[in-house]
């Protein structure tokens, strides 16, 4: 705990100071390690530096950072075994990397995707996938009816 209150002091000085500098990519990089580092401590916080990233990534038009902010907060749905939210940062991610030709992070997502078939059954992922195959053309950060939305 001592280490992750300390890391996170450090991160909050510099998202201030890039923050005043208007130096969009290093405050993205300290909200998406905020994010992760909050993971641990305090799920609330992490939630919403993993939002606060992925906004900055946005106003970035990096695809790539977009995609590894879905990722990464996949990764923490995953771990936690929030399967079906943690489906969607996935599905958010792989369609954000749409356009890359990075086959090692495709298949990266593509593993975790694999595994939560397994975790959720046939029957309930399929239903997932398809309401996102159906809802996603509408908005930039997947929400759906039944109230989970990654980003």
């Amino acid at each position: 705990q001592k280490n992750y209150k300390k890391a996170t002091e450090c991160l909050k000085l510099a998202l201030e100071f890039d923050t005043l500098n208007k130096d969009l990519e290093n405050i993205y990089y300290s909200q998406k390690e905020l994010a992760k580092l909050y993971t641990k401590i305090d799920q609330k916080s992490a939630q919403g530096y993993f939002k606060q990233a992925l906004l900055t990534a946005e106003e970035l038009k990096d695809n790539f950072k977009v995609a590894l902010v879905h990722f990464e907060q996949g990764e923490f749905y995953y771990d936690i075994e929030e399967d079906k939210q943690a489906l969607i940062c996935f599905l958010d991610s792989k369609k954000a990397l749409k356009s890359s030709k990075n086959d090692e992070n495709l298949s990266r997502i593509n593993s975790r995707i694999k595994d939560l078939r397994i975790r959720l059954g046939n029957k309930l992922f399929d239903s997932i996938v398809d309401n996102y195959d159906k809802n996603w053309n509408n908005t930039t950060t997947t929400k759906f009816k039944f109230g989970f939305n990654c980003g």
